[in-house]
């Protein structure tokens, strides 16, 4: 999600990188990026987009139909708090 921010990445409302970039930018193989996937897809938080011939993207889902990860990572810089708090801790009772 931090890649899909600083590059203000987007597909439909929802945060996608480019796989080649995830490869660079987190110094990880085709095989690694494929796990990642295939376990994103399983837990529907993510999938893998083809855009246009020979472009992959990781894309995350959001959390609910009214419910934008934008929105939780904006009210994250408003409130000081720290995004890992939803994507690692999923402590989603600090939107109380």
């Amino acid at each position: 999600f931090r890649r899909a921010e600083k590059l203000g990445t987007d597909h439909s409302g929802q945060p996608a990188v480019d796989v080649d970039d995830l490869k660079t930018a987190l110094n990880v193989s085709g095989h690694r990026i494929k796990k990642e996937i295939t376990a994103l897809e399983r837990y529907n938080l993510g999938w893998l987009n083809d855009p246009e011939p020979g472009v992959y993207e990781v894309v995350l889902s959001n959390p609910g139909d009214f419910v934008y990860l934008w929105d939780i990572a904006g009210f994250c810089r408003e409130k000081q708090i720290d995004l890992r708090k939803f994507f690692i801790d999923v402590n989603f009772s600090l939107l109380d």
